[in-house]
């Protein structure tokens, strides 16, 4: 195991200069969860990856999809879910169309439910896990491991986090230096995606022009979500 993650580092260091060995540590874990998820759930339609169209969602739904190619373990048509909340932002839901006809996705939707409701649709047609794009950073987090099962009195599934150790700065990594595709929001100086009524730009990206740099140029990454007007907000961060 610490030889092949010394292999990764190498090769992050030669082929994409990418000198962050924290980088590389997760990366490695994270590909470990998602082989891990692949063989517990092998079976088609038991996984699906959850897709909101966000930066984490994006690394979590990347990783994942390369994760199944070297494993030789692809299904025909990937399965995503999008919870379609009613007050999406049109790029965002421009941006996970785009998306899952890009990479030929099968993509089910579920407007205007809740998560729990929408779990409870999926788990009563066999779906027995989820791939979340969830960092421990998140609110909602606490007492959270890669692999948790769903609380009790929620249908009963796995939530799979394989990204659940990574900062900020380490999405980004993985996004801008492998030439992952992200929605355009995020240049536009948004650093976190809720609904149309409680995002707004990132403050701390503010130019004295009044524009806004891209949500990469954060230096500080406890500031995440200083563009949400809500601190209670219930969507899931992105």
């Amino acid at each position: 195991r610490e030889k092949d993650a010394a292999a990764l580092r190498e090769r992050l260091h030669k082929e994409f200069g990418i000198k962050d060995d924290t980088f590389a540590a997760v990366l490695f874990e994270s590909a470990s969860v998602c082989r891990r998820g692949a063989v517990l759930y092998p079976h088609v339609g038991e996984l699906t990856v959850s897709f909101n169209g966000g930066k984490d969602a994006c690394v979590v739904l990347y990783l994942w999809l390369a994760v199944l190619r070297a494993m030789e373990e692809m299904p025909e048509t990937p399965q995503v879910i999008f919870f379609d909340s009613g007050d999406e932002f049109g790029p965002v839901k421009r941006f996970v169309t785009w998306t899952v006809r890009s990479l030929d996705l099968e993509m089910i939707v579920l407007e205007n439910r809740s998560f729990r409701q929408g779990m409870e649709s999926l788990v009563a047609n066999n779906v027995k896990a989820v791939v979340m794009g969830q960092r421990s950073v998140d609110p909602w987090m606490k007492g959270m491991d890669a692999f948790s099962p769903s609380t009790d009195g929620w249908p009963a599934f796995m939530r799979i986090n394989p990204i659940m150790k990574w900062s900020y700065h380490h999405v980004w990594i993985f996004l801008r230096q492998f030439g992952f595709p992200y929605c355009e929001l995020y240049d536009q100086g948004f650093t976190s995606l809720g609904s149309v009524k409680d995002t707004l730009p990132n403050p701390a990206l503010k130019r004295s022009d009044g524009s806004y740099a891209p949500a990469y140029e954060l230096e500080d990454g406890t500031l995440e979500r200083d563009g949400r007007t809500s601190s209670k907000s219930g969507k899931v961060e992105r």
